[in-house]
């Protein structure tokens, strides 16, 4: 089983998955199959669809005042940093955040200062696939794919998703 939780500013709390990793598949499938039904009745192209969900979602998120931002980053951090399921991951599986995200990097550094593999995703063009590279320091990552930041380093750091014992998404 692995943790899961999701990072957002809606509420200050941490959302609490968990998940086995087959359910991950599942999930997103049945994701699919209801857009693509909404589509298919609708009339309307997935892309479109989606496209305009997220433009919604990044304009509200967008429009949250910098102190509200700031304070909120500030409970989520505490919080995820006070989780039994945090205390106990050895291996952390983040997100560098880009834009008005919840801010990672702090937690990132502590992870890293007290002895938590820290994992970060990159963008495989060629493959289009998404690789797992642990770093060892917030200077490791550059920007990459849409200037989202993401590790810049050899495939000798690559890890592997079944290597991941808590997912900060």
């Amino acid at each position: 089983t692995v943790g899961c939780y999701s990072l957002d500013f809606c509420s200050d709390s941490p959302r609490r998955n968990h998940f086995q990793k087959a359910t991950f598949a599942l999930h997103d499938a049945l994701r699919r199959m209801a857009l693509c039904n909404l589509c298919a009745r609708d009339g309307l192209r997935e892309e479109i669809v989606k496209q305009s969900i997220r433009e919604a979602v990044l304009r509200k998120r967008d429009h949250i005042p910098r102190e509200v931002r700031s304070v909120k980053n500030l409970l989520i951090k505490e919080r995820i940093l006070s989780l039994p399921e945090f205390i106990s991951s050895h291996t952390v599986l983040f997100y560098a955040s880009f834009r008005s995200e919840v801010e990672t990097s702090g937690m990132i550094k502590e992870s890293i200062g007290s002895g938590k593999k820290v994992l970060l995703p990159k963008v495989d063009r060629e493959n289009k696939r998404l690789r797992l590279y642990e770093i060892k320091d917030i200077s490791e990552l550059s920007p990459g794919f849409m200037g989202i930041p993401e590790p810049s380093l050899t495939d000798e750091r690559m890890m592997s998703p079944e290597d991941v014992d808590l997912v900060l998404i």
